[in-house]
């Protein structure tokens, strides 16, 4: 068996993690309906909050994060300055969200068993 060690911990039910390019990890708090950004030096900070069900989370090379809003059924984007917008609606409990190599946003829906893509 792999060994495991805990790398963050005091969340209220984390659901995804990524890093940015400078080692920033980035969680969504399910249940503290959050996303908190962890510092390589361990600093602790909340992004973005009052998202319903935040579940999957990615990062683009503008270093925009995109969320699926599990709940709500919306993909928010949330810009460096930390400015929320709702970039894509009518989901059905979005988990999965990644970005292609060409930069299309691709999101697995849950309920309805199917994948989407927001092209870029």
């Amino acid at each position: 068996m792999a060994k495991t060690n805990v790398i963050a911990s005091n969340f209220n039910a984390p659901t995804g993690i990524v890093f940015n390019q400078t080692g920033d990890m980035f969680v969504t708090n399910w249940s503290g309906r959050s996303i908190i950004k962890i510092s390589p030096n361990g600093q602790r900070e909340t992004v973005y909050s009052n998202i319903a069900s935040p579940a999957g989370i990615v990062i683009d090379q503008d270093n925009n994060i995109y969320v699926a809003s599990y709940s709500d059924n919306y993909i928010l984007r949330i810009n460096e300055q930390g400015k929320g917008t709702i970039i894509a609606e009518n989901f059905h409990t979005p988990t999965g969200i990644t970005l292609s190599k060409s930069g299309d946003l691709l999101i697995s829906n849950r309920s309805s068993g199917d994948d989407c893509v927001i092209e870029s």
